[in-house]
């Protein structure tokens, strides 16, 4: 018998994919099961970093729902907590267009519930105790150049890879090669941008 270390975090992320988020909102409309939808959900949204996944138009309509004050199941301020944070990294990305490209989010029909969750947000603090993890001001720098070859430096500059921490990458913004060229090792990008 050999012993193995076992990486829970890897473990997790295998989860935290489109069919399972599809199959545990299902669970949503009625509420059933929080007690394990509830982890799960938390689990592919917070912990694995990937709300993207619940930004498709019949997800988000089952996401809806916990808005709903006449439903009682457990776990209903935490899950509301998570619906909230859910919908405020939704709301970002429906706002940039690049994001919501990048993200493939679909946008809702109902147009009347998102101006309600959008009042309920603003006069809340649920979803707001958790770091987001999508903003918009996220800048990959990338030297523009109309040359269709790449070196083997730029290979991975403005690209996710599967094991980055950082999914909010937004599509590169061209900068002018000599301006690239002018910059030195301790140049300072926060005199530019507000960080």
């Amino acid at each position: 018998m050999v012993e193995r270390s076992f990486d829970f975090a890897r473990f997790e992320n295998a989860f935290a994919v489109n069919e399972v988020a599809k199959s545990f909102t299902n669970l949503l409309a009625p509420p059933s099961a929080m007690e394990y939808v509830y982890p799960m959900l938390y689990r592919i949204a917070i912990t694995c970093q990937r709300p993207f996944l619940f930004f498709k138009k019949r997800t988000m309509d089952r996401l809806l729902l916990m808005f709903n004050d006449e439903l009682n199941f457990p776990h209903r301020v935490e899950m509301l907590d998570l619906v909230c944070w859910i919908f405020r990294q939704y709301m970002v990305v429906m706002d940039v267009p690049d994001l919501c490209k990048y993200y493939k989010a679909e946008g809702l029909n109902n147009k009347l519930a998102v101006e309600c969750v959008l009042a309920f947000l603003k006069n809340t603090r649920f979803g707001t105790s958790v770091k987001p993890v999508i903003t918009r001001h996220v800048v990959n720098l990338l030297p523009s150049n109309k040359d269709t070859s790449k070196n083997e430096d730029d290979a991975d500059v403005g690209q996710i890879t599967e094991d980055s921490n950082h999914l909010a990458a937004v599509p590169p913004v061209p900068v002018a090669n000599d301006t690239l060229e002018d910059m030195d090792d301790d140049f300072d990008l926060d005199q530019y941008f507000n960080f």
